[in-house]
């Protein structure tokens, strides 16, 4: 049966509206007759976006009828709107992430030897940490190049908080060591992850500006991290304060749920027109 995507509603709306559009706008006036021109018009000052419009509209058709998939004209640029949800909370995110680094050096060391551990066993929370977190990287980056990055990174925070209950809650070293194997889990998810975040939707023009500013929030997370887990231990005791990190960990994951866009791995390196301001990356 051949391909018709004219019969579809979508597309017949879309035609509709096209239509509509072409008869309120006023017409181009007609070009004049010059010798350079060999006696032929010139063309009207919206020949040229006309043109690419429609070379887009059936690329879009030609896509449909061929795959059945929808059509994403990757040349439109984002909105800044879009680029600044995106990376706001990504730099959230990783400033989060990276909190519960300062609280786990800072911490987890005295909250082991509290509970009588020896220098040893400490020593081997301390690296099955990083161990997993850096051999993980390895999958998890290829994995969000073909799955994306939201769901990546949500589900790490969430993983994240959940190993911060285990430590927080727990009382043996066999607790503990599959608590830091979530925790390297769930930041092997994050990591490379964020950082490809940026590069998605960050226009070269403005890119090293984003990525200054995305450092400054995560590096912040290493300080900010070290001193409210450490006003809070002194407050509340070393549980206390590994178990708030961990809210904090899950509502900073349902924050990039809520904001951050699925798609943006889909058109890498689109260019955005230099119109288009270095948007605001703070949290909003």
């Amino acid at each position: 049966m051949p391909c018709r995507v004219e019969d579809s509603p979508k597309v017949k709306q879309s035609t509709a509206t096209a239509a509509r559009h072409r008869r309120s706008r006023p017409r181009p006036r007609r070009g004049r007759k010059t010798r350079s021109s060999g006696g032929r018009p010139r063309p009207g000052p919206n020949a040229t976006a006309e043109g690419v419009t429609g070379m887009r509209a059936a690329h879009c058709r030609l896509t449909r009828c061929l795959t059945g998939s929808a059509c994403r004209p990757v040349a439109i640029p984002p909105s800044p709107a879009f680029v600044t949800s995106s990376l706001s909370s990504v730099s959230q995110a990783n400033l989060v992430n990276n909190l519960n680094d300062g609280l786990a050096w800072g911490l987890f060391p005295i909250l082991f030897a509290t509970a009588g551990l020896s220098i040893q066993r400490i020593g081997t929370l301390a690296a099955v940490y990083p161990a997993v977190w850096g051999a993980g990287q390895l999958i998890t980056g290829g994995l969000s190049d073909r799955i994306g990055r939201k769901w990546l990174i949500v589900g790490g925070m969430i993983t994240q908080a959940t190993a911060l209950g285990m430590i927080a809650f727990g009382h043996s070293f066999g607790v503990w060591l599959i608590a830091a194997i979530l925790l390297g889990v769930g930041t092997a998810m994050v990591y490379p992850t964020l950082l490809a975040a940026i590069g998605d939707v960050a226009h070269p023009e403005w890119r090293a500006q984003s990525v200054g500013i995305y450092r400054l929030w995560r590096d912040g997370g290493f300080a900010v991290g070290a001193l409210l887990s450490g006003l809070l231990a002194d407050s509340f005791g070393i549980p206390a304060a590994v178990a708030v990190i961990g809210v904090l960990t899950a509502a900073s994951g349902l924050v990039v749920a809520a904001r951050m866009r699925g798609t943006d791995h889909l058109r890498p390196g689109v260019p955005v027109e230099s119109s288009v301001a270095s948007p605001n990356l703070l949290p909003a």
